[in-house]
């Protein structure tokens, strides 16, 4: 069968929905009709620039006028004063219930602010002032201390009662003790301060000098100083002063730029040495040393590269015993200054001792050579 072409059907042209700009003026096209502003348009965008006008529920106006039952009604907002408040649907419904057995719940019932009592103010605690029982012990009995106050408590009162009696009897005049609460103790001291319920308020003990030093030692034959070269934690030099104390060294020797005062923390940590082994503070350890030699000591560094050990030196005599720092060691003028090198043997992986235990094994053997 074959399909013969129609000649009264034609070919209707292509035409874009972009516009007749985007496609082919043909005679067959249907040309669109462009947009006009009309009268209508202008006074609909003239009534309400922002919004359109109301065209529902039976408007009639092609203007876009609102019906006669809205004529005069204005917009109100619910954040308006004259707004009513509004009423949920959920305030007149009873409480929910889980269960149909449950028991309503219980009516809130307001209850009144908690006003905490106010922390009681603290005492008033001035420099320099000791803590644990075996530091103010001490300073309680060392006639050249004056103590200013004394708080304690009740649970470290019975560690005092031997330092009170001792104090009775020896006529040094003290102050009355203060109980207090471990509480009030934490909070006056720092962070982290093992007090041991005994915080004593102290005079700082007079200073003496080296020249003073040696004039007090003419007398003796042996006598023994530690000189520390640039020493600075608080517990080696608490730790050396205990040393000095158990092996009966005469005077501990520490820089004043280079080395920390005398704190609590160090006596803390001498448990009570600091009332028995003057500390002399100097500013030059080089003149230092040039002064116990005037004063008749012989001046020996502790050094790991020393070339001799300590046993072989000869100890008897003054003997001044010098220690450097754990990092550095002596420095150059310090060790120039020195009459003996010497060194601790060692026979292990590890060279070298801590500063503090190093003292503890010099003072030891210069002792067991005496």
């Amino acid at each position: 069968m074959q399909l013969r072409h129609n000649g009264s059907m034609k070919k209707r042209p292509f035409t874009s929905r972009k516009g007749p700009a985007h496609s082919q003026a043909t005679p067959g096209s249907r040309p669109r009709k462009p947009f006009k502003s009309s009268p209508e348009n202008d006074s609909e965008a003239k009534t309400s620039p922002q919004r359109r006008p109301f065209r529902g529920m039976g408007s009639t106006s092609k203007a876009g006028k609102f019906p006669p039952r809205y004529a005069g009604a204005k917009p109100r907002s619910r954040f308006s004063e004259d707004a009513a408040p509004r009423k949920s649907f959920r305030d007149d419904r009873a409480p929910r219930r889980r269960f149909p057995d449950e028991a309503p719940p219980a009516p809130r019932v307001s209850v009144p602010p908690v006003h905490k009592p106010a922390a009681p103010s603290l005492p008033e605690i001035r420099q320099p002032y000791l803590y644990g029982i075996h530091a103010a012990t001490a300073a309680w009995r060392n006639p050249r201390r004056t103590c200013r106050r004394i708080l304690i408590t009740d649970n470290a009162l019975p560690s005092l009662r031997i330092a009170l009696q001792d104090a009775e009897q020896a006529n040094i005049a003290r102050p009355e003790i203060e109980i207090v609460t471990k509480e009030i103790l934490d909070a006056l001291l720092p962070k982290g301060s093992v007090h041991q319920g005994i915080l004593l308020e102290v005079e700082p003990l007079p200073e003496i000098d080296i020249p003073t030093l040696c004039s007090k030692l003419d007398a003796e034959t042996d006598a023994t100083v530690m000189v520390l070269d640039q020493v600075t934690d608080p517990h080696n030099i608490g730790a050396i002063l205990r040393s000095c104390a158990v092996f009966g060294a005469k005077a501990l020797i520490v820089s004043r730029h280079n080395a920390p005062e005398i704190s609590a923390l160090i006596a803390k940590t001498a448990t009570g040495a600091a009332e028995h082994v003057p500390v002399i503070r100097v500013s030059n350890i080089t003149r230092a040393l040039e002064d116990l030699a005037e004063g008749g000591f012989w001046r020996v560094g502790l050094d790991e590269h020393a070339d001799k050990p300590l046993s072989g030196i000869p100890l008897a005599g003054k003997i001044a015993i010098v220690m450097g720092s754990e990092g550095n060691g002596m420095r150059k003028l310090t060790r120039e200054n020195c009459d003996h090198i010497a060194l601790l043997p060692s026979s292990g992986p590890l060279l070298s001792l801590n500063v503090s235990n190093a003292a503890a094994i010099a003072l030891y053997e210069v002792q067991r050579q005496k």
